[in-house]
């Protein structure tokens, strides 16, 4: 069942008229505050959202209102803000972002993605996923460095935003964090990365593939004797039969 909107309003004098409204919208937690300036005949509304101000509005008063009027402006510039909060579509889930970007990005076009998880960003700015992946394509489109920032930020956020299951998803965010690095021609960095990802889950095909397009290979089975010897070869492909791929250690 769709939970319904909630509004509540509290009016309170200490000196100064303050007004608050806490409203939760399409599963989102604002907070209105409209209060007089500090400075000037001029009354402020601010609106938060996640502790972060997602709008801020002033009006000028003529000199020295009365109380009476300083009331009646507050109330009524309260009220405009709070109908065009109400008005304003509802914003997208960080999944919907996310397959949207997906789906851009399987038809080839990062820019149109990257946009996408831009706007995203404005929404949820401490989400991990979007952080990721957003930071991934800012190194692939714009070789910005900054990108590479937001995926190692991702990794710390995830485990506070998914405190189970959070193994299997890591692999994923090393992978961004590794393509970041490629994009930014970091070569190393990227391979150590993938190797991270890869403790955590030694057989995720996507790691294995980046690792393999870098050229990274298994170390031999006897390290004495040449790759091609036959004695490397017969015991790698038992390995592989009893055990299936293998993790990549360090070169």
């Amino acid at each position: 069942m769709k939970k319904k909107d909630k509004e509540t309003v509290r009016l309170t004098l200490s000196g100064k008229k303050h007004l608050d409204t806490q409203l939760e919208l399409h599963g989102q937690r604002y907070l209105v505050q409209t209060e007089p300036a500090l400075k000037g005949p001029l009354i402020r509304t601010v609106v938060f959202r996640g502790g972060q101000v997602l709008l801020s509005r002033e009006s000028r008063l003529c000199n020295a209102p009365t109380e009476e009027a300083l009331k009646e402006a507050m109330l009524r510039q309260h009220e405009e803000v709070l109908q065009e909060l109400k008005a304003t579509p509802p914003v997208k889930s960080p999944s919907e972002y996310l397959q949207t970007a997906k789906t851009l990005l399987r038809r080839k076009n990062k820019q149109a993605a990257l946009q996408c998880l831009s706007e995203a960003l404005q929404h949820y700015p401490e989400e991990p996923f979007i952080l990721s992946y957003w930071g991934c394509l800012q190194c692939m489109v714009h070789k910005n460095a900054q990108g590479i920032q937001a995926c190692r930020r991702a990794l710390k956020l995830l485990p506070q935003r998914v405190p189970f299951g959070v193994e299997v998803l890591i692999p994923t965010f090393y992978l961004n964090l590794a393509r970041a690095y490629l994009a930014m021609g970091n070569k190393r960095s990227a391979v150590a990365a993938l190797k991270k990802g890869l403790q955590t889950d030694k057989h995720h095909p996507e790691l294995i593939w980046e690792l393999k397009k870098l050229g990274i290979r298994r170390r031999p089975p006897v390290r004495f004797l040449s790759r091609s010897h036959p004695i490397n070869k017969y015991i790698g492909m038992l390995l592989h039969k009893l055990k299936g791929p293998q993790d990549y250690p360090s070169q």
